[in-house]
């Protein structure tokens, strides 16, 4: 019952917050669901804990980010991102306790590869009919939608899915698999991740989505080869058909695209952005050099920014506004954040972890494990999406984690398969 459970809840987090009755969110389901698997599993269960790998790391995290609590200037804030790091601690220890063999890895896969594809299909339908998303403010939470519609209208697109960062394991899918029907499948799904970066006018996405596509056709060379001459040529005809149409496409319905913007054509849109984030970047380093031992505080960069970056205005749509002038005013980059939040306590913690996982992903890429190798790859996507986002903290580190313990699962798997 458990693991049924927890399979919910991680297709439920996959998923922007969809509103429910009584005033609920699949979010908040989640979260309950999260914690009525920890009460029967602890409590009732009384499971003993054996803590090592991932689970360390996790509680070395956890640490080391409420530490930050000392020097919070709105307590308020704080307790708005320490839940969500709670949520995230007992998401991921559940997930480390309860996934703990291949088949039921292999089905948080395969969940992965579901709800990439109705993500990639929802942000399709909404960027071809954008009178859609009017309809969606039913179902789906306002401020997931504003944001969309904000993007929409200056010529961008965005919607957190994660899917350029889950491509390899769609990729590594399609490579492996015999028949032909959930090959092209495999196929269409990761041309609609690819097609919706570059329609996205995002350079960031657009750059995630080079990273995933080319380190993963790189690494698996010698599996592709293995696939028929005639398919392959085949599926390359096709791919570079409709990639010819979607620029063609972006262009006429946008008139420019992301590769306009990777080349700076636009002074004001493309120089002065990334101008502005070294401003955002430098000012959280600043700030994080005046309090370096633990930081400022979970969420609270925005409180120490000055007055007159504060002050700066963007129209936005729906009730939204607030949050997403704060999310404009922080750091787009991972590192700066965790810096200005945790200090070098949080910062040195958080690249030890990083640097655990350097060492097992290296010996990962000389073995012999497919899905590994792909799910090592989605984890540094993941960690080069954040570079150049500010990363939304429930989402970011449950896909943080769950990617983990399916590395560790896999090769631990594999190991013991060769002794």
């Amino acid at each position: 019952m458990q693991i049924a459970l927890l399979y919910l809840s991680f297709i439920l987090i996959r998923f922007p917050p969809l509103l429910l009755p009584f005033g609920l969110s699949s979010h908040i389901v989640f979260r309950l669901i999260n914690l009525v698997i920890l009460i029967k599993l602890i409590f009732l269960n009384k499971k003993q804990i054996r803590l090592k790998g991932t689970a360390i790391l996790l509680i070395i995290l956890f640490i080391f980010q409420s530490l930050s609590v000392v020097n919070v200037l709105n307590f308020n804030t704080f307790l708005y991102f320490f839940e969500r790091l709670i949520t995230v601690f007992v998401f991921s220890l559940l997930c480390y306790l309860l996934i703990d063999n291949h088949k039921q890895a292999n089905i948080i896969v395969r969940l992965i590869n579901l709800t990439v594809v109705i993500n990639v299909l929802l942000e399709e339908i909404m960027f071809f009919s954008p009178n859609f998303v009017n309809f969606l403010y039913g179902s789906i939470h306002p401020s997931v939608l504003d944001i969309f519609v904000f993007n929409v209208n200056r010529g961008r697109l965005y919607f957190e899915s994660y899917g350029e960062v889950f491509l390899p394991i769609i990729l590594y899918l399609f490579i492996g698999e015999k028949y032909l029907l959930k090959k092209i499948i495999y196929w269409i799904v990761s041309l609609g991740i690819i097609l919706l970066a570059f329609w996205s006018n995002y350079r960031d996405r657009f750059v995630v989505v080079c990273f995933s596509s080319l380190t993963t056709l790189i690494i698996f060379r010698k599996d592709i080869f293995k696939i028929k001459i005639k398919q392959n040529v085949i599926f390359l005809f096709a791919t570079a058909l409709i990639f010819i149409g979607g620029f063609f496409y972006v262009y006429k319905t946008k008139g420019y695209s992301v590769i306009d913007r990777l080349l700076l054509q636009d002074k004001e849109e493309d120089v002065n952005s990334l101008a502005t984030r070294g401003v955002l970047i430098n000012e959280a380093i600043s700030i994080g050099k005046q309090f370096p031992l633990t930081g400022v505080g979970l969420g609270n960069y925005y409180d120490h920014l000055p007055s007159f970056m504060k002050n700066r205005r963007y129209q936005m749509v729906g009730q939204n506004k607030n949050f997403f002038d704060a999310t404009l005013l922080y750091p787009h980059n991972l590192f700066a954040q965790v810096f200005v939040e945790t200090g070098y306590l949080g910062l040195l913690s958080f690249l030890f972890i990083l640097g655990v996982f350097i060492k097992e992903d290296f010996k990962i890429l000389k073995g012999n494990n497919n899905i590994s190798k792909a799910l090592a790859i989605s984890f540094w996507a993941l960690i080069l999406y954040a570079m150049f986002n500010p990363r939304t903290y429930l989402t970011f580190y449950t896909n943080f984690f769950v990617i983990r313990i399916l590395v560790r699962v896999f090769n631990s798997q594999s190991i013991r398969e060769t002794k």
